[in-house]
């Protein structure tokens, strides 16, 4: 018999809040909080785009689009 292993779904992100696609989001390869914020459709009207927090375990990331987007603080972006 061989067994091979064609996927990993076990790993998830999720997004909630002001975006157009809120939700549970599968983690293929390695994603930028941009690219993830792109998936999610993008901000709605009145998202607060220069206070984003990321929660990653047991910390709480800063994360300010405004900047990020427009080439500054980009060791934000991880």
């Amino acid at each position: 018999m061989t067994v091979s292993l064609l996927a990993v779904n076990s790993k998830k992100y999720y997004i909630d809040g002001e975006v157009n696609k809120p939700g549970e989001y599968k983690l293929v390869t390695p994603t930028t909080i941009l690219e993830a914020l792109s998936e999610a459709g993008g901000f709605r009207e009145f998202a607060r785009t220069g206070k984003i927090r990321v929660l990653r375990g047991a910390d709480t990331l800063k994360f300010d689009y405004k900047q990020v987007s427009h080439g500054k603080k980009m060791e934000q972006n991880v």
